[in-house]
């Protein structure tokens, strides 16, 4: 990869509208083709309380295809996956691997609402977020979402793939 212009954008929580209105600003939708020019996105795509105005498929359409267009790429951050431990199951015990208890599910509540938990929806941005890494190095940078350990990092490298998502054990 060669050296670019990364622009870090971090924690949008579904706002959607300040997502798009950063966008205009950095016209990034206008002229996305600059070849030295590439978003990076740290994480936290999901959930926020009710007094802001969100939409959890708007915000997570738009991150997708910047990043299925090879304009961007995304970090998983703690509510990514905190909502993949809502979603699945211990292969032993059925169980949650996220416990479903108050606390949590009203944390997670709107988003499970935005994409009606359970369907094919829910499932699909489930899978999506499996896939996105934990961190990034490019050589001249590293990003994670919140902090680079490197200790930390070599004793998960087992557990992540290739590209540092999680691995998906069976």
């Amino acid at each position: 990869m060669t050296r670019q212009d990364l622009i870090f954008i971090g924690d949008i929580h579904g706002q959607d509208g300040k997502l798009r209105a950063l966008l205009d600003h950095l016209d990034f939708i206008a002229d996305p083709l600059q070849e030295r020019r590439q978003l990076v996105f740290i994480g936290d795509l999901i959930d926020n309380g009710p007094e802001v105005e969100i939409d959890h498929q708007k915000a997570l359409t738009i991150v997708k295809a910047l990043c299925d267009q090879e304009l961007a790429c995304c970090l998983m951050g703690n509510h990514e996956f905190n909502a993949v431990g809502w979603a699945l199951k211990h292969p032993n015990t059925g169980l949650p691997l996220r416990h479903h208890n108050d606390n949590n599910r009203k944390q997670h509540q709107l988003f499970l609402q935005d994409v009606d938990e359970g369907s094919e929806l829910h499932e699909t941005w489930i899978d999506w977020f499996m896939k996105l890494p934990l961190f990034y190095d490019f050589g001249h940078v590293r990003a994670i979402h919140a902090c680079w350990h490197e200790a930390t990092i070599q004793r998960i490298l087992p557990y992540l793939n290739e590209d540092n998502s999680l691995k998906v054990e069976h």
